[in-house]
């Protein structure tokens, strides 16, 4: 029997988050080769780099999923390493002095040295990068922009589906009022973790990658159906 191949993926909460891990689309993956997971819910385009750096090479296949540029990265840090717009009331968990420390810098950051059009440059060096090494990458946009001149949709744009339906969308924002982290594996429910699994396996087997309308993935219908496999794509 021939070994399987070993796929490392990389990138932030859309590769790898919510309250069951073993529905993420990475790790479905997990039923047809050796897949390796070093993704972290809320961490850089910065630090997904230093571990792709750190382990690339031990892998056949990568997919890196790419977060938004505008996310710091503090790698000493020992109260919150990772910040983004998103998570920015974690800081108040922290111990006064170093909250205020925190604070201070973000304010200074946002004031003086954040720009669009160097964040751009930084992402496609980043990226770049990441390919020079490992060329036939599978790169994944978090959110809309975060890939200069992607083809593809964003993962962001699948987890959007789970709030067309009433049902689904009211229970969503429950959760998100009372500052609960996303239940959902990587954002997503279940059936379109599966299919974007799908998706990959398909990549990693001929090469053919086809991310470019949501129409190929599912709307739930009720709360249950976030977190149930829709019958019909099993």
């Amino acid at each position: 029997m021939s070994e399987k191949l070993k796929i490392g993926i990389y990138g932030d909460s859309y590769a790898i988050s919510g309250d069951d891990i073993t529905q993420c689309w990475s790790h479905h993956l997990r039923k047809y080769f050796d897949v390796y997971i070093h993704g972290r819910p809320a961490s850089s385009v910065e630090w997904s780099v230093q571990q792709f750096l750190d382990t690339y090479q031990d892998y056949d296949k990568i997919v890196f999923v790419v977060t938004e540029a505008n996310r710091l990265y503090f790698p000493k840090h020992p109260g919150l390493p990772h910040w983004t717009v998103h998570t920015h009331n974690s800081i108040k968990g922290l111990h006064r002095s170093m909250r205020g420390e925190y604070e201070n810098y973000i304010r200074f950051h946002m004031k003086y040295a954040y720009d669009e059009s160097v964040l751009v440059t930084k992402q496609k060096a980043y990226l770049n990068f990441v390919s020079n090494l490992k060329p036939d990458t599978l790169f994944l946009s978090s959110f809309p922009n975060c890939i200069p001149d992607d083809q593809n949709i964003a993962l962001s744009m699948i987890s959007d589906l789970d709030h067309i339906n009433s049902k689904s969308n009211n229970y969503l924002q429950n959760i998100f009022a009372t500052k609960n982290p996303d239940p959902r594996p990587c954002h997503m429910n279940h059936t379109n973790n599966l299919l974007l699994a799908k998706k990959i396996k398909q990549w990693i087997n001929t090469g053919k990658f086809n991310l470019k309308n949501t129409d190929d993935f599912y709307i739930p219908l009720s709360r249950s159906d976030l977190f149930t496999i829709n019958k019909k794509f099993k």
